[in-house]
Order: structure tokens, then C-alpha cells, then sequence
């Protein structure tokens, strides 16, 4: 395995694309929404559901006031190289597991830093039986992750504290390329955010691609590195 000064970054980036997926028209009640919610799983839009505040778009969210990608702007992002490559180490070495954390930066063009998260509520009696049902490949219970509410919470106050927003998620793919799975696509909860994924099927090549995900198709972000 090379070290991350050898490491090749596979970091195709070109003008954006629109890919349709076909998803499933299921609603997956929530163990994190509470009963009766058939809201996505991560979404914090159930009613009267104040433990995950992770749109900041929604009424009365003041927790973490992102900058929208703004008239005139586009949707390019501008992504550090050493951050890129911190991306890569992160989930090679992870590796034989699943990497996954949380995106803070200025705002929706401008990505700073990671925040790999550790917790993880995939195997729970609820979502082992979600997990499940998009069939054999995800009853290996290292595949998909669910941050748990206590740690996104502390992980947006370390962002704060560095005058960041929440501005996406990051993941590894360990036997996929770097393109959205259906549980990703299922399991988004809010489209303005950048989803990353991390191919690291060769090691010494991990590949780096940027989305946003929407209900039934998602978008490749191009991306700029500096």
C-alpha cells in the first residue's frame, strides 16, 4: 500500500451530470423519527422532531446557517488537495471497514475539513431490518452507517467553533466505484447537500467523486482542486 504522499487520487471532474436511478417506492419508518414518522430515515423533517437538526434550510433551524450555493454562483466546488487527500488516507485506512463522517466548510463551494464519526446505529434491531431489505449484499453488517443524533450534535459544535457549516457527508465504497448505491440514493435527506464518495477499490488509486442526490436520480458536482 502506498503512503498518502504516493497515493494516486482518481479525481475525474467534469461538467456536471445528471444520472436517473430507479428507487424504490418505499417509505422507511424511522427509528430515529419516532413512531408513526415514514419520513427517510435521516431526515429531521418530522413533525415536532427536534434530534436531528441536520437541514439548516428548514423553518426555525438556526443551528447551522449554511450559505446556499447563491444567485449566479453555479454548483462548482473548490476542494483543497490536502484535503482530498486526507479524504483518501481516511478511508484506505479504514479499510477492512466502512469510512463515513460529516462535511464542514464556508459554505456549499468551499469544503475545509472532515469529521470522521465513529457511532453507529446500522445493527440496530430497526435498521439491520432496512438494511435488509435491499437484499443479500447489505446482510454484511459493515455495510451502510447511521451517525447517531449525540454525535452529529457534537460534531456540529467542533464545526461552529471553527466558524463552519454542515455542508455534507462523506463515505467509502469498498467494493463499488464512486458512484450512489440505492441505499444512498434512499437514505439521502436533504439535496443541497454534497454527498462524497470515496471508491477505494484500488487502494493506490482511490477515486473521489462529489453528488447531490435527489429522490429518483442524482447529480455529479464538478469539483476544483487548489
Amino acid at each position: 500500500m502506498q503512503t498518502s504522499m504516493e497515493r494516486t487520487l482518481v479525481v475525474d471532474s467534469p461538467a456536471r451530470r445528471t444520472r436517473s436511478q430507479t428507487v424504490l417506492p418505499v417509505s422507511y419508518p424511522s427509528p430515529l423519527a419516532g413512531e408513526g414518522q415514514d419520513i427517510l430515515p435521516l431526515s429531521p423533517r418530522g413533525k415536532g422532531q427536534e434530534l436531528l437538526p441536520l437541514s439548516p434550510w428548514g423553518k426555525g433551524q438556526e443551528l447551522l446557517p449554511l450559505s446556499p450555493w447563491g444567485e449566479g454562483k453555479g454548483e462548482g466546488v473548490f476542494i483543497p488537495r490536502d484535503l482530498l487527500e486526507q479524504l483518501a488516507e481516511v478511508c484506505v485506512e479504514a479499510l477492512p471497514h466502512k469510512a463515513y463522517g460529516l462535511v464542514g466548510g464556508k459554505d456549499l463551494h468551499h469544503p475545509q475539513n472532515i469529521y470522521p464519526c465513529s457511532t453507529n446505529l446500522r445493527n440496530t434491531p430497526e435498521w439491520k431490518r432496512v438494511f435488509e431489505s435491499f437484499g443479500d449484499f447489505y446482510k454484511e453488517p459493515d455495510r451502510g452507517f447511521v451517525i447517531t443524533p449525540r454525535e452529529y450534535l457534537e460534531t456540529s459544535k467542533k464545526m461552529a467553533d471553527r466558524g463552519e457549516s454542515f455542508i455534507g457527508v462523506f463515505h467509502s465504497h469498498r467494493c463499488r466505484c464512486a458512484e450512489p448505491s440505492e441505499v444512498d440514493m434512499a437514505f439521502h435527506f436533504d439535496s443541497s447537500l454534497l454527498y462524497i464518495i470515496v471508491s477505494v477499490v484500488d487502494t493506490d488509486n482511490p477515486e473521489v467523486k462529489i453528488y447531490r442526490l435527489h429522490k429518483t436520480h442524482y447529480e455529479e458536482i464538478p469539483f476544483q482542486i487548489f
